[in-house]
């Protein structure tokens, strides 16, 4: 009985700490006067005019460039952790957010799951006696 409860209390951990995340399109930033300072805009997805596509974290804008590090998943052989690419070329600039309805929507999902799990490995017990 304890190891159930562990091992729910872990899936149930493990879904409120992944939360939920939505892509929102946004317009593309626009180029920053030289001496300002740039600020994170956290992870982006950009498309660029070659129809190619990167997810950036920690992306800045940098006067007439957009800036940040290509995630250590998708890298390849031929991208480096570092990534800039000039405003002019990207055609589609998407806001990585967390989504308040999905995550509400995951515990209580969440929730039943381990409701039901509960309710099935007690109904289990019960039955043994």
């Amino acid at each position: 009985m304890d190891a159930c409860r562990r091992v729910l209390a872990c899936l149930l951990v493990a879904g409120l700490l992944a939360g939920c995340s939505s892509w929102h399109a946004t317009n593309v930033p626009e180029p920053a006067p030289a001496p300002s300072p740039t600020r994170d805009l956290g992870t982006v997805r950009v498309r660029l005019a070659d129809g190619r596509s990167f997810r950036l974290e920690h992306a800045r804008v940098d006067a007439d460039s957009l800036r940040g590090t290509v995630p250590r998943a998708e890298r390849t052989p031929l991208t480096t952790g570092r990534a800039a690419f000039a405003l002019g070329d990207v055609r589609s600039f998407e806001v990585q957010r967390i989504s308040a309805g999905r995550t509400v929507g995951l515990v209580v999902f969440l929730a039943v799951t381990v409701g039901g799990a509960a309710a099935f490995v007690i109904a289990a017990e019960a039955l043994e006696d």
